[in-house]
């Protein structure tokens, strides 16, 4: 075969392998989607995985296996995360501290209410485990208090009183800049009443219950780990 014509048939051969290059086009975005392997179910949301984070991670690309698997690691690392954390301290900051008390700091006001502030102390004073304290490094808790008489604006006349208290626990951490002190918040409660009496009454029922019983378990749970440290 001449060597034109064997040129001639090359070219020819080539051309249909050419058009076909160039008339492919690219794929449909639809031809790539990812097939499902796992589907959200209420099984997964007491490991934190809700239905919308699975959603938005796309985690359905992977299968339940997997999802479990990165689930533990995630935990895992949280909880060695959480033993290496930096721990607050909170309550009296004397080495030996009492115990065997509820120690509360109390922060009261000018403005209050003269007779229902001698109240309040009057009232904590009478539990037996409580004893009022005048520094904060000494406390188990500070409570914040205030106390207002509500009147008629234009006649004077009194209609009762109302009282409010804030709880905080003084907590610090030791960073390496030095020391972070900051307030835990326990509890708080406002109450009014016809009666100087009755309003202190409820208030100080609700310090015993949702502050003093707490600062008691705190309390009691130090002594048990100062006992087993001397122990070992």
């Amino acid at each position: 075969m001449p060597q034109c014509l064997r040129h001639f048939c090359k070219v020819l051969l080539a051309l249909p392998l050419c058009s076909l290059a160039f008339s492919q086009q690219p794929p449909h975005p639809a031809d790539h989607a990812e097939v499902a392997r796992s589907k959200w179910d209420a099984s997964l949301a007491p490991y934190g995985l809700t239905a919308d984070l699975y959603r938005d991670n796309h985690l359905s690309r992977l299968n339940t296996e997997e999802i479990k698997n990165i689930m533990l690691a995630g935990w895992s690392t949280g909880w060695d995360d959480a033993m290496n954390s930096v721990v607050p301290s909170c309550g009296p900051e004397a080495k030996a501290p009492d115990r065997s008390t509820v120690k509360l700091l109390l922060d009261i006001p000018d403005s209050t209410d003269t007779e229902a502030a001698s109240s309040v102390r009057a009232h904590l004073r009478a539990i037996p485990d409580i004893r009022i304290v005048f520094s904060e490094p000494d406390a188990d808790a500070t409570l914040h208090f205030l106390a207002v008489q509500t009147r008629s604006k234009s006649s004077g006349v009194v209609y009762g009183y109302v009282l409010t208290y804030v709880a905080s626990r003084p907590c610090s951490l030791q960073l390496a800049k030095g020391v972070y002190r900051h307030d835990l918040i326990l509890a708080h409660d406002l109450e009014t009443a016809g009666t100087v009496e009755e309003v202190v009454k409820s208030v100080i029922s609700d310090v015993d219950v949702r502050v003093c019983e707490k600062v008691r378990r705190w309390n009691a749970y130090a002594i048990k780990e100062s006992k087993e440290s001397a122990v070992r």
